[in-house]
């Protein structure tokens, strides 16, 4: 059955059949590909197990965490603990899975005759591995290597696009609060300031709205993430001859924002 792999199979089913336990092993494989594994060795009993450890895993593990009504750090710590397991324990198993399949088929074949090379051709044909899954296990390994790089990448680029757009939109501003404060200085007195203050502003095109207040506040509405509602208030204070201003936002994540929003 593992002729390819005979000096990795063989030393272990010996130890096997003298009485060693098979459980618990250790296969690489099983660990990589889990029951793919299975499904080429033609161990399809194996594969369905393979298949379900982790799923019961963290069944067991997410019904402990909300019946012991856990806090994050515990409910995370549960959630680790079951990753690790549903990860580990497939291929802990696999090699007894496929010793105990391979002694049923030499059993089968011992039932079916006792002609030495029927036997052999019984668990060659039974046993085995199958090209056709691992064709498929290549192409499930593909597909999921790339769905786990964009799962990865697609929302790094998009944060990246926000606050690239962000970034405009503040160095748009940037020459508005300049006038503001040069206005006040002179006149102590407020300019008008609008929407219309920014037309022909590269990053002009993220903001929707700039209104002022009385006290010279800014908000700033904002179109840079999709759809999704964004202010950001620039808030003036007097430091001497000089106007410092202050950025806040209540709506927008602090990762999109400059580091002097974020405080």
């Amino acid at each position: 059955m593992a002729q390819k792999h005979a000096a990795y199979y063989v030393p272990k089913w010996k130890r096997y059949a003298a009485g060693d336990s098979s459980f618990p092993s250790w296969h690489w494989p099983a660990l990589f590909l889990t029951g793919w594994w299975a499904l080429y060795r033609k161990s399809w009993a194996g594969a369905a197990v393979l298949f379900l450890v982790p799923l019961v895993v963290a069944f067991v593990a997410g019904t402990a965490a909300a019946l012991l009504q856990l806090q994050d750090g515990g409910s995370g710590m549960v959630t680790l603990t079951s990753t690790v397991l549903g990860f580990v324990l497939p291929p802990m198993l696999a090699n007894g899975f496929y010793y105990r399949k391979a002694c049923k088929l030499i059993s089968q074949a011992r039932t079916q005759s006792s002609d030495p090379t029927a036997q052999q051709a019984y668990v060659t044909a039974k046993g085995g591995t199958s090209g056709g899954i691992a064709v498929v296990a290549t192409v499930f390994i593909v597909i999921t290597g790339i769905g786990i790089l964009a799962a990865i990448a697609l929302p790094a680029y998009q944060d990246y696009v926000v606050r690239a757009k962000m970034a405009e939109v503040f160095a748009a501003i940037a020459p508005v609060q300049q006038h503001i404060a040069d206005t006040y200085q002179r006149t102590h007195d407020l300019p008008e300031v609008n929407r219309k203050t920014l037309n022909g502003v590269p990053g002009a095109q993220y903001v929707d709205d700039l209104t002022m207040d009385d006290q010279g506040v800014l908000t700033v509405s904002l179109n840079v993430r999709g759809g999704t509602a964004s202010h950001v208030l620039l808030t003036p204070r007097r430091e001497g001859d000089t106007i410092m201003w202050t950025c806040q936002s209540p709506d927008t994540p602090p990762k999109y924002l400059p580091m002097n929003c974020r405080k």
